[in-house]
């Protein structure tokens, strides 16, 4: 090994050799979560690993979680892996990179003030009640199927308010479509040079095409209404950038389809994997009640 390489590796975080073989790639897709948890265990908060010669980094530890996406961003870009998301997020806040991030990221700040938080707490607490009202005692319910329910009931009426309700099967029915074709298409961008585009299935593309009939429509009947509504969308319609513009449509699509994205799969998921924690740890579920 060169020096300069022998240096290198002194450098890395610690982490399993030999992840570069096809062998080891294969054993990784067939039980990635038990890979990444094995990981965790053996190695610390900060783990290199290469997937298919890819270098990776997995952190760990909410410091350094921080340290990377809050106080030292400047220094990180997003992987290649967010081109795969592209085609159905745009060029969005998960998306985009330097100076149009930083644009955006002010457009959309004001949505999240405090007292725009409190008002979406109340649509929460009520669709929540609602889920509940239809459990009973002794039944077996699917945790994960409920929670992206709930969550997508929750984003849809603090995104859209109450132009969504129409159109949330069709919306639910579309994002898990999208989201089942992703985890290819991510996996595609390892195989793939950022040169050569991500191939797209008649199935993604017809989701994302309900997707997008449905987003835009709403931004439409949106502008051309004449009394202002109380949700996120409207907060994203009036906010003006530092010089006095707007987003255009496309804009807020992608902010929009986003956020749609962000406050449903990825709150389901962590909620879904929240309960199995409690599952497993009754004497933490009983300290809750």
């Amino acid at each position: 090994m060169p020096l300069a390489a022998t240096q290198l590796a002194r450098t890395l975080p610690p982490g399993p050799k030999g992840w570069s073989r096809l062998s080891a790639t294969r054993d990784f897709v067939r039980d990635w979560m038990g890979f990444l948890e094995r990981c965790a265990r053996t190695y610390g908060d900060i783990v290199f690993f290469r997937f298919l010669n890819t270098p990776i980094c997995l952190v760990l530890h909410p410091d350094a979680i921080e340290y990377v996406l809050v106080k030292n961003p400047a220094n990180f870009t997003k992987s290649s892996d967010y081109r795969a998301m592209e085609p159905l997020l745009g060029n969005g806040l998960l998306t985009s990179e330097g100076d149009f991030w930083q644009a955006q990221r002010k457009l959309i700040q004001p949505a999240f003030r405090y007292e725009h938080i409190i008002s979406y707490a109340r649509t929460m607490l009520d669709s929540v009640a609602s889920m509940l009202a239809t459990w009973r005692d002794g039944e077996t319910r699917d945790i994960h199927e409920e929670m992206m329910a709930v969550t997508l009931e929750i984003v849809a009426k603090s995104l859209f308010g109450s132009d969504i309700s129409r159109d949330s099967r069709r919306i639910g029915k579309a994002l898990s479509v999208v989201m089942e074709l992703l985890v290819s298409q991510v996996n595609m961008t390892f195989l793939l040079p950022e040169s050569v585009p991500l191939p797209k299935t008649p199935r993604f593309r017809r989701a994302v095409r309900q997707l997008d009939e449905i987003i835009y429509s709403i931004i439409r009947q949106r502008r051309s209404a004449r009394h202002r509504s109380d949700d996120l969308l409207q907060t994203l319609l009036e906010a003006p950038d530092e010089h006095g513009s707007r987003m255009t449509d496309e804009q807020l699509r992608d902010e929009m389809m986003t956020l749609l994205l962000a406050g449903h799969e990825t709150t389901a998921n962590a909620l879904s994997w929240t309960w199995f924690l409690l599952a497993q740890n009754p004497k933490a579920s009983l300290q809750l009640a």
